[in-house]
């Protein structure tokens, strides 16, 4: 469960504090671990329920990324 209570099945080694994020213009949701200021690991694809078709961008903390 996410602090706003949606529910996830994320991969086995997901933690407590890890961010479940949307990249815009994907189907999928990604748990992303922060390592350094900025510096995330990807831990992997994630569903997260009613954070799916377009929900995740309601309201939501929106940030930028750069994938290298």
């Amino acid at each position: 469960m996410t602090e706003q209570n949606y529910l996830v099945l994320a991969p086995l080694f997901a933690t407590s504090g890890d961010a479940d994020v949307v990249f815009e213009g994907s189907d999928l949701a990604f748990v992303l671990r922060e390592i350094d200021d900025c510096i995330f690991n990807v831990i992997g694809a994630a569903y997260v329920h009613g954070f799916m078709d377009g929900q995740a961008m309601e309201g939501r903390d929106i940030r930028n990324f750069t994938l290298i």
